[in-house]
């Protein structure tokens, strides 16, 4: 079998761990990916199956959207969710247009 599958990737998992899963389970050859999530990310992975992974190249250049959820006013040791909390703030004066202005800078093309 050849061909691209599309995974919802749960937290916790790596790209890696997804890609070994599938192999082991399935007993695929090959098994890539066209882009990888964080470990703490949920959502949509694309899968190559064997042949499919020369794909991988091409695929990886294509445009991606993501969609997050964040909390304002706190502060870990890893500036994450995973890390330990070390400060929180009073947000009640944070408006709507603050957030949204806030968003367009992560916004377009961003160097990871």
């Amino acid at each position: 079998m050849n061909g691209i599958i599309l995974v919802n990737k749960p937290r916790g998992w790596t790209a890696h761990d997804v890609c070994n899963y599938i192999k082991r389970k399935f007993s695929f050859e090959k098994v890539g990916h066209a882009g990888t999530l964080d470990p703490h990310a949920t959502g949509v992975m694309v899968i190559l199956i064997n042949r499919a992974t020369k794909q991988a190249e091409t695929l990886l250049v294509q445009q991606k959207a993501y969609r997050g959820i964040f909390e304002l006013g706190k502060q870990s040791d890893s500036y994450d969710a995973a890390g330990a909390l070390t400060e929180t703030r009073d947000v009640s004066h944070v408006t709507g247009d603050a957030v949204r202005a806030l968003e367009k800078k992560f916004q377009g093309d961003v160097l990871q």
